[in-house]
């Protein structure tokens, strides 16, 4: 039941025998990957151009931009090879499944800017319709015709493995941004963004078959922004819809490798019309709240931290109702590798039951990070594993998946912490927690909430597993967990934990 959840909440791409790791969380649904900013090349009412503002009070028409690029490489061991239930280290012959992903955003607009107060302050205008695309390969070992090429021939398909892949995405958009400006500096920022994707998934999934997945969404986004460029927060309301279309294509017949040429030119007659079997069709909407925090120097280092909270529903069929919470910390930069650290909860009101899938995936730090990052939190709510010798060098990405019955936070609810009892499970596990001031705050925290949403009291024991380690210690309520582990030394893990 609990996986079932978590793929149609999510639209989780990663299953516990899968190949494929990468997921799609709501945090990657919404934003795009860049933003606007000005360009030092700007006109005036007369048509000259300048490297930069005039002093004094004038009116300048800038150039405006929109770029971004990210690319990750890492390779893992697959499911296929076998799941294990311990830590094994894998042999030196283990087949690795490498990954290479490339994602580029650019878009060039214009703006209108003024000054007031003799320069100190500013008034911006900005209009920046933006394209991207991206690309990502999974193989075992690069093909012939380039890692990102598609079995377009027989020969093709069989130089293809099974559990191989190709995902592409070609995405446009369209922001318009009124700002403020103190000092020559970004000082507010009011936007609207409107974007629409189109994604494409193959994957081999037996001698026979390819799996191919066509997606479509897209979102409004509108909200505001505050802060310069090295710091700065952002909030804003989201409206996303996404319609999705899966099918099976038989490759060992001319038909199946013609449809897969017409989609691949942009057509898909050929596709609906072969004998491709339809395996499923999906269409959603989403409709939430968005926050975010940015510190550092773009484009070279530094640390975004984002909050998405949403309600889902099917527009087909029953109409099921979902609320969900988004929580992502990610590094970027050129000088630091992508390293995220996601939380997504899911409260389903039909069955009283909020489900939680936490990932940890680090390229930064090697297995070293998730151990640091994850492993921390799980021992610190009870959640006890051995891990074994890690280091810097090594992928490796971890999940946790487990859900929490109405019944057990009724017991939570009405269970009263002492202050004492909280300092002293921050003084075992050596956190800044055992303070006095910080223990008090957070036990109050967690009385002023109780009469709260599900959504918003899983945050708060997200953020305090040590408090939440107690509750389920005085109400002898368990916590039933799957730990997921894929990376580049270990074999494929899969194990069940408790908190008792």
């Amino acid at each position: 039941m609990l996986r079932i959840a978590l793929a149609l909440i999510f639209a989780l791409s990663f299953k516990a025998h899968a190949q494929v790791l990468t997921t799609t969380t709501p945090y990657d649904l919404t934003s795009t990957l860049g933003s606007p900013f000005s360009i030092p090349i700007s006109f005036d009412l007369n048509g000259r151009i300048a490297l930069k503002l005039n002093t004094g009070n004038a009116t300048v028409f800038p150039i405006m931009a929109h770029f971004a690029w990210e690319r990750q490489r890492y390779d893992f061991i697959p499911a296929s090879v076998g799941m294990k239930h311990e830590w094994v280290e894998a042999p030196a012959e283990t087949p690795h499944l490498y990954v290479y992903r490339q994602k580029l955003e650019a878009g060039l607009g214009i703006g209108a800017a003024t000054k007031l107060l003799g320069g100190n302050l500013g008034f911006s205008l900005g209009l920046v319709p933006f394209k991207g695309s991206s690309w990502e390969s999974r193989t075992f070992k690069e093909p012939s015709n380039g890692k990102f090429s598609l079995p377009l021939s027989v020969a093709d398909w069989e130089e293809w493995s099974e559990g191989e892949g190709r995902d592409y995405q070609v995405m446009g958009g369209l922001t318009l941004s009124i700002g403020m400006t103190a000092l020559g500096m970004n000082a507010a920022n009011l936007f609207k963004t409107t974007q629409q994707r189109w994604s494409l998934s193959m994957e081999k999934v037996s001698s026979k078959h390819l799996r191919v997945r066509i997606r479509q969404d897209r979102w409004k986004k509108k909200g505001r922004i505050l802060g310069p460029f090295f710091a700065n927060w952002e909030k804003a309301v989201l409206d996303y819809f996404d319609s999705e279309r899966s099918y099976l294509v038989d490759m060992t017949t001319d038909v199946g490798i013609e449809a897969v040429k017409s989609l691949w030119a942009g057509r898909l007659d050929e596709l609906q019309s072969s004998a491709a079997t339809q395996e499923e069709v999906g269409m959603r909407r989403w409709q939430g709240n968005y926050r975010s925090r940015y510190l550092g120097i773009p484009y070279v280092f530094g640390q975004s931290t984002a909050r998405v909270e949403l309600q889902s529903w099917e527009v087909e069929g029953e109409g099921r109702l979902l609320d969900i919470l988004n929580m992502q910390v990610r590094n970027n930069g050129l000088l630091r590798e992508a390293d995220p650290q996601v939380w997504t909860v899911v409260s389903d009101p039909s069955d009283e039951t909020v489900y939680f899938l936490a990932i940890s995936q680090s390229l930064e730090k090697g297995s070293k990070g998730v151990r640091e990052k994850l492993g921390r939190w799980m021992e610190n709510v009870g959640l006890q594993m051995q891990w074994p010798e890690m280091n810097k060098k090594d992928f490796l990405d971890a999940r946790l998946m487990f859900s929490v019955p109405m019944k057990s936070w009724n017991a939570w609810a009405n269970e009263l912490i002492p202050v004492e009892d909280y300092q002293k499970s921050c003084l075992e596990m050596n956190l800044k927690c055992q303070r006095e001031r910080l223990a008090k705050k957070a036990i109050e925290g967690w009385s002023d909430i109780k009469e709260k949403s599900l959504l918003v009291k899983s945050e708060y024991l997200i953020r305090h597993p040590v408090l939440w380690g107690l509750l389920v210690q005085k109400t002898k309520e368990k916590i039933v967990a799957e730990f997921l582990a894929h990376g580049s030394r270990f074999l494929p893990m899969q194990k069940s934990l408790s908190t008792h």
